[in-house]
């Protein structure tokens, strides 16, 4: 077992296929390395497959709550350069919808993880046409960003933080060494 969530849960060979099929996926649409992609996603077993997708293409992610209103989102995505966009149908009907904000910068992939919203691509029928066997590009290097947060905005706009490929390798080991994690852990 490598992870569980709700009432789902994947061995590592099956996690690793979603994670190629989410690698094929994402390069089929054009994300290339050094992109920002914007992840509006409650945690899920898909968020953990997109992370580990978009650190084989050297993609930055950008998580944030998709409960913030559209105008933190909107200068959030800004400040990041956000390119792409994942989130759950209702997330994006809401954010497009809204007239007090154009997207426009946000000119590649809008993709929905559930079925529900036909002005963009949903995530089950591209998967559909990603084999499970692509193969890992290895494109994401030590000094990449890999996910960039980002401060409240309370006083101001917010401000990006940057954690590395390397940062997220060096936090990685930190946990196995605290927890004792074992590859029998789950």
């Amino acid at each position: 077992m490598a992870i569980c969530c709700e009432d789902t849960s994947l061995t590592y060979r099956q996690l690793s296929d979603l994670v190629k099929q989410w690698i094929g996926l994402l390069a089929a649409r054009g994300v290339t390395r050094n992109e920002a992609i914007g992840v509006l996603l409650p945690n899920s077993i898909d968020f953990v497959a997109l992370m580990l997708a978009a650190a084989d293409l050297g993609v930055m992610i950008a998580p944030l709550n998709a409960t913030l209103p559209v105008s933190s989102i909107y200068r959030a995505f800004k400040a990041a350069f956000v390119k792409h966009v994942i989130a759950e149908a209702e997330t994006l009907d809401h954010l497009l919808s809204n007239q007090d904000f154009d997207f426009s910068f946000v000119n590649g992939l809008w993709l929905s993880i559930d079925d529900g919203f036909d002005r963009v691509l949903s995530k089950y029928s591209l998967l559909q046409t990603s084999p499970p066997d692509h193969p890992p590009f290895f494109a994401g290097q030590d000094d990449d960003p890999f996910i960039l947060t980002m401060t409240s905005g309370s006083t101001g706009n917010p401000k990006p933080i940057t954690l590395t490929q390397g940062t997220k390798f060096n936090r990685g080991q930190a946990a196995v060494n605290l927890y004792a994690i074992t590859p029998s852990d789950i």
